[in-house]
């Protein structure tokens, strides 16, 4: 698959051409002025919720006040590690000392003197940090003594000091520690290991902007480089890195509540970051799966009377949550985790409406005032690529549109033999550029090239359909 810009290859169709056929052309002028503009768009988040509730030692359900505001709980990723290697579409391996490996299903990494940021396996793809994400970097046994980060998010250089949250290895004299570290510091406690244990390291992000990014609209005045929106949403970001220790001998800890070695709101968090799995200095492990899901986008808190809040993990139990988010809509604690008597609960969601926005251009209004005229020309346009996902978003895909409204907008065919193709072209394709200039019909225009027909009769002849102007198509 390749791709090339809109209109990047130009024919001219004159009249004055000796290969020119008038009869073969067809042209429909339309009134295609429109001054006012109202866009539709998605579902979008919009009010700040928070919903607050007191336990009782018996309720486990607790109805929110709302609908929360929430995408479908989806996988983003599930990495079992099938094969002998790592898929490159998925991942981004460098490994100058061949310490990476994949065997048995599972990833390993085999020691080595690596340096911070020189050994590392990446996701392809930059991780968003808005809404609700969990990332699942596995479960994870260690074979030795280990130094590097597991699970890092880094918004540029992958190094210890770049990395803004993740679970720093450390060596010891006995087993390796797991501590959070968090804009390139060490933070809280750190967790020794033990031998033939599992550990399931998870990161869970929360975030009161869904959407850290505005979508891009072009025109034929703002072109690529240069469109409307894209601008990067500011966000404060909660993260919470916990870690579940599994002790194969002991069935219990399979459900035992998770340790969080870090869980706090980071202002001013970065929009994306790349994610780094393994960077590696000297790691002796091997990681069982990673998965990236998508969660509800809410957060739930509580805290005992005279005592701090903590965050309340929000999933299945079988990863360690304590509570999920139902539809009716409630929040629904599992029993074990039922909060206690006196125990405050506070739940943050958005609530949700249809994105919409409506633009107008009092100029052109004002011009085409005549008498009873208002002048007002006005449409609803329903976008679907980019999708509009906010307010905003529908605001700047409205003033797209209303760059390329003309007074007069044509459309039409051509029909022609392959040797009498306008400009001397060998082959034209939608996509293609024609300037359309024949006086006798009024009609000089530029027009894309929507669609190609291509007939045989005694040889080949092409039947240019539908070419409209750029504001059309």
């Amino acid at each position: 698959m390749s791709f090339a810009p809109v209109g990047a290859s130009v024919y001219a169709l004159n009249e004055t051409d000796a290969s020119f056929s008038p009869e073969s052309l067809t042209l429909q002028p339309a009134d295609g002025l429109v001054n006012d503009l109202t866009v539709f768009g998605v579902i979008e988040p919009q009010a700040y919720v928070k919903d607050y509730f007191v336990g009782d030692n018996l309720s486990l359900k607790f109805y929110l006040s709302q609908i929360p505001f929430t995408r479908r709980n989806r996988t983003l990723v599930d990495e079992e590690y099938a094969g002998t290697s790592l898929d490159p579409t998925r991942w981004s391996v460098d490994d100058p000392l061949g310490v990476v490996s994949v065997n048995g299903g599972k990833l390993q990494s085999a020691g080595g003197t690596g340096i911070d940021g020189q050994t590392t396996v990446a996701f392809a793809e930059k991780t968003e940090l808005g809404g609700a994400l969990v990332l699942q970097h596995g479960n994870v046994t260690f074979t030795g003594q280990s130094d590097g980060i597991l699970g890092g998010l880094y918004p540029a250089v992958v190094s210890l000091a770049g990395c803004f949250a993740g679970f720093r290895i450390l060596p010891t004299a006995g087993q390796p520690e797991i501590q959070a570290v968090v804009n390139g510091t060490l933070s809280g406690t750190a967790m020794l290991t033990s031998p033939g244990h599992i550990y399931a390291l998870t990161t869970r992000i929360f975030s009161a902007e869904v959407f850290r990014r505005q979508q891009t609209f072009h025109s034929a005045s703002h072109p690529a480089g240069n469109g409307y929106g894209g601008a990067l949403a500011s966000a404060d970001v909660r993260i919470v890195l916990e870690v579940h220790d599994v002790d194969p001998t002991n069935p219990a800890t399979a459900v035992a509540p998770s340790t969080v070695l870090y869980d706090s709101l980071i202002a001013g968090a970065p929009g994306f970051c790349s994610y780094v799995l393994v960077n590696a200095a000297n790691l002796n492990c091997s990681i069982a799966f990673t998965r990236i899901l998508q969660a509800v986008d809410a957060e739930v808190r509580s805290a005992l009377p005279n005592g701090s809040y903590r965050t309340r993990l929000v999933g299945s139990l079988s990863d360690g949550a304590e509570c999920k988010i139902l539809s009716s809509p409630a929040l629904e604690f599992f029993p074990k985790y039922a909060p206690a008597s006196g125990e405050f609960i506070e739940v943050r969601y958005r609530g949700f409406g249809r994105a919409v926005a409506r633009v107008n251009n009092r100029q052109s209004i004002f011009q085409q005032m005549h008498g009873t005229d208002d002048g007002v020309r006005a449409a609803v346009r329903d976008v679907h690529a980019p999708s509009p996902r906010t307010a905003s978003d529908c605001e700047n895909a409205a003033l797209a549109l209303l760059d390329g409204a003309a007074p007069i907008v044509w459309s039409g065919e051509y029909t022609t033999w392959s040797d009498f193709l306008p400009g001397n072209a060998t082959d034209i394709f939608p996509g293609d550029r024609l300037d359309v200039n024949v006086p006798s019909r009024s009609s000089p225009f530029e027009a894309i090239v929507s669609e190609v027909q291509i007939e045989t009769a005694r040889g080949f002849g092409y039947r240019l359909v539908d070419a409209t102007r750029p504001a059309r198509v």
